[in-house]
């Protein structure tokens, strides 16, 4: 692998799906990884199709949409001090490191995504409030919330022997056609996913299996992470 430089992983992750799916995804470590190009299908056709809204002055059909539903909701708390965070799920303390965590990002060409929803806090203040989009409920009725994203990966590269690649989604305006954009660009009208793509050279099943992650995992229901209150403990 060449061209290896660093990035800072997210505080969190969040995967929304089914619950058996979700429970899957826990018990066995079963990953699904679909191909760069369902995913860009799927983004330009709910892209144009909210542009010709707008063209018509009409409300969107959210039954067209892929991810839009309303819901108000509150369930984590988070404890923040100079070293971890603590969130309580479902009476469960998780702690999340706090710490810079790098991990070697290698650039190459990928076929194969993970898209998981990335999340951080603002470490400067006191208290304050984490906010999830309530569209992300139209991913899935169930979420696994993994406190520790950096074992996490590793785990997914022990199974997978061939390049690979993770990496924050950049939100642009609108593509320019003179411009070969990779699989971390998504216009704008997404960024309420605040997405975190993993990236496989090749896979042709679309499945691996990295066993059991419930030690770094949590299953709750999707719309009790909506709102995360995090405290600062000096």
């Amino acid at each position: 692998m060449n061209n290896s430089e660093q990035i800072t992983l997210p505080l969190f992750l969040i995967k929304f799906g089914k619950k058996k799916h979700m429970k899957a995804f826990i018990e066995k470590g079963e990953i699904y990884f679909n191909s760069f190009e369902w995913f860009r299908k799927i983004e330009e056709e709910e892209s144009n199709y909210l542009k010709e809204c707008l063209r018509n002055n009409i409300p969107p059909d959210k039954n067209k949409l892929n991810k839009h539903q309303k819901d108000k909701n509150e369930g984590l708390e988070t404890k923040h001090s100079v070293d971890f965070v603590e969130i309580n799920l479902e009476g469960e303390i998780h702690r999340l490191n706090t710490g810079v965590n790098f991990l070697s990002l290698y650039q190459n060409d990928f076929n194969n995504l993970l898209s998981l929803y990335s999340g951080e806090i603002d470490r400067n203040k006191k208290n304050g409030i984490y906010q999830i989009d309530n569209k992300m409920l139209e991913f899935g009725k169930y979420a696994v919330f993994i406190n520790d994203p950096k074992t996490f990966i590793e785990r997914i590269r022990a199974n997978y022997k061939l390049k690979n690649t993770v990496k924050k989604v950049t939100y642009i305006d609108k593509f320019n056609e003179d411009v070969k954009y990779d699989c971390f660009y998504k216009l704008d009208l997404f960024n309420y996913q605040n997405e975190f793509r993993i990236a496989l050279e090749y896979l042709p099943d679309k499945k691996i299996c990295i066993g059991n992650i419930d030690d770094i995992s949590k299953l709750v229901k999707s719309k009790d992470i909506l709102n995360i209150f995090y405290y600062k403990i000096t």
